[in-house]
C-alpha cells in the first residue's frame, strides 16, 4: 500500500472496495491506531454493508478520539446543508418580490 492510495480514498471516498477493505484490514493490524486508516475501514464497510460494520464501529470508537469526524463520516451525507441560493424560489429573481415578503 501507498500513500498516494490513501489519499486517493480520502478524496474519493466511493472507490473503496472489496480489495480496498482487505488492504485497510492489514494496514490497521499493522498499526492499530492509525486513525485515519480506521476511519477509511469504517467508511468501506459503512458503502459495502457489512455485516460486521456494528460491532466495528464500537470497537473502533475506542480507538477514535475525534467522535464528530466519525459521526461526519458515517452520518454525514444525510446532515448535509443545501446552499441558500438552491432553497430560493426562481420568483425571488426580483429584488421587489424578495423584499415584500420580509
Amino acid at each position: 500500500m501507498n500513500q498516494q492510495r490513501i489519499y486517493d480514498w480520502i478524496k474519493h471516498p466511493e472507490k473503496l472496495n472489496r480489495e480496498s477493505l482487505y488492504e485497510l484490514r492489514t494496514l490497521l493490524a499493522k498499526y492499530p491506531y492509525f486513525h485515519t486508516a480506521r476511519l477509511l475501514y469504517l467508511k468501506n464497510l459503512y458503502l459495502l454493508h457489512d455485516i460486521s460494520f456494528g460491532e466495528e464501529l464500537r470497537r473502533s470508537a475506542l480507538y477514535i478520539n475525534d467522535r464528530k469526524a466519525l459521526f461526519y463520516l458515517v452520518e454525514g451525507d444525510r446532515y448535509t446543508l443545501k446552499a441558500l441560493e438552491k432553497k430560493l424560489p426562481e420568483v425571488c429573481n426580483s429584488l421587489e418580490y424578495c423584499f415584500s415578503r420580509f
